[in-house]
């Protein structure tokens, strides 16, 4: 569909969005409320912030212009945040926990969230063309999967967390160990500065760092 074109200040007490509707929110204006996501996408095409809560199930937050969500955004299911090259998606929320869920970051662009945390044994993050900024460990996880080259800027680890990224990508940024470990699985590059005060750097392949 259309979706919604937001030009002053406003508010939707409940949206729920299961099929693709931008959300067109000019600059300097917000747009609060509750927002449910099944299926379908979010797509942010304009500057302005989206001061909503977000629940996502399913479906993908789509942000086609540098914009910011400062409302909290919440998992429950395998969801996708795609980010397109050259913009920036700000989340000021509370912080992003996977839980028992897959996360997929894409899009070539970067997502500025202060911190996704992966914290259950069912935890994975997948990551295609994307730079994100901070990323930690609460739990032994399914870790980070990498499909082409990538960026975290700051990744702390301090519990089992495989680091799987494919044969000719890279995944570049700063890693910090404390303990648990790193498990290499794949024959791609990490290209990561690795700072270890404990744990385990775990090649189960042929790869560099």
């Amino acid at each position: 569909n259309s979706g919604l074109d937001v030009d002053a200040n406003s508010s939707v007490t409940s949206l729920t969005v299961g099929h693709t509707t931008p959300v067109s929110i000019a600059s300097g204006i917000t747009l609060s409320g509750a927002i449910t996501v099944t299926g379908g996408s979010i797509r942010l095409d304009e500057a302005g912030t989206l001061g909503s809560t977000v629940s996502m199930s399913g479906g993908t937050l789509d942000a086609d212009n540098s914009s910011t969500v400062s409302g909290t955004l919440t998992q429950s299911g395998n969801i996708t945040i795609d980010v397109k090259a050259g913009e920036t998606l700000t989340y000021s929320g509370a912080a992003v926990s996977l839980g028992a869920n897959t996360l997929t970051i894409s899009g070539g662009g970067s997502l500025v969230s202060g911190g996704l945390t992966l914290n259950n044994a069912d935890s994975k993050l997948l990551l295609n063309s994307i730079t994100v900024d901070n990323v930690s460990t609460s739990a032994n996880s399914l870790g980070l999967d990498v499909d082409n080259n990538s960026t975290i800027t700051a990744l702390s680890v301090g519990h089992i967390t495989p680091v799987s990224v494919a044969s000719g990508r890279s995944l570049s940024g700063a890693i910090t160990v404390t303990a648990g470990s790193i498990k290499l699985a794949e024959t791609g590059t990490l290209a990561s500065s690795v700072s270890m005060s404990g744990g385990v750097l775990d090649a189960d392949n042929s790869l560099t760092v």
